[in-house]
């Protein structure tokens, strides 16, 4: 898998509300991703309540 492919799983995994499966998969990818695993992994230190608009801003969502 490329980069854009592993972002878009964990895109997928977040937006199923699969928040630790996500996590899991970011750690276990976290060398493919680079620098894309710290931005991935940092949307998880907030609240839940506001981490699917932190998401959808990430991707480019509204």
């Amino acid at each position: 898998m490329n980069v854009d492919e592993l972002v878009a799983k964990v895109k997928d995994l977040i937006s199923s509300e699969k928040f630790e499966e996500a996590k899991k998969f970011i750690e276990e990818h976290k060398d493919e991703l680079g620098d894309k695993a710290h931005e991935l992994s940092g949307l998880f230190g907030d609240n839940a309540d506001g981490l699917i608009d932190k998401v959808k801003g990430f991707f480019g969502g509204k």
